[in-house]
């Protein structure tokens, strides 16, 4: 798929068939093309915590909303910003940002279906004590990697971009 196709293709996708299986290979594939953004000084300010243990996995959907999405999933990518490694909050965070486009997309061009969840965040403190993370480490980001459930997704509306032309403040030629 070309890069376009994969922008163009990759959507949020909250619902997956239980039970999913996704390779290790494919995971730490997902999480190269992740540290491959760009990052303020090259300080690739990120870590990861990868789970696919079914226990774990609901344990931690306990502390969102989104339960059933969470709960799911296959794995979740969660990604930190190591404090120890920072040196400019604003960069460090658009670096992440970056950084988890960077794996949804590639998520996407491997046909798996994924979901950035930023509600966990609020409870950050209860998922790192499940994951034995230390207080250097701010979660920043969680993905949600799965099967896609077609039996449901196929009846959901798509979701609308707005057009270029209405997002552009100022163009100065």
């Amino acid at each position: 798929m070309d890069l376009l196709e994969t922008i163009y293709k990759r959507r949020s996708i909250r619902n997956f068939v239980p039970g999913g299986v996704i390779l290790s290979d494919v995971v730490k594939n997902i999480i190269d093309a992740g540290i491959r953004a760009p990052s303020g000084k090259n300080g690739q300010p990120w870590n990861f915590a990868v789970i696919d243990n079914k226990k774990v996995i609901d344990k931690i959907s306990e502390y969102s909303r989104y339960k059933n999405t969470i709960s799911n999933s296959s794995c979740l990518i969660l990604v930190y910003l190591d404090k120890n490694r920072s040196y400019d909050l604003k960069k460090d965070t658009l670096a992440i940002g970056a950084c988890v486009e960077n794996m949804l997309l590639t998520a996407c061009n491997y046909d798996i279906a994924c979901c950035w969840n930023g509600d966990i965040l609020s409870n950050a403190d209860s998922v790192n004590d499940i994951l034995e993370i230390s207080d250097s480490y701010e979660l920043m980001a969680m993905i949600c990697l799965g099967i896609e459930d077609t039996k449901i997704t196929k009846y959901l509306k798509k979701t609308n971009r707005k057009n270029v032309d209405s997002t552009i403040l100022n163009w100065i030629g």
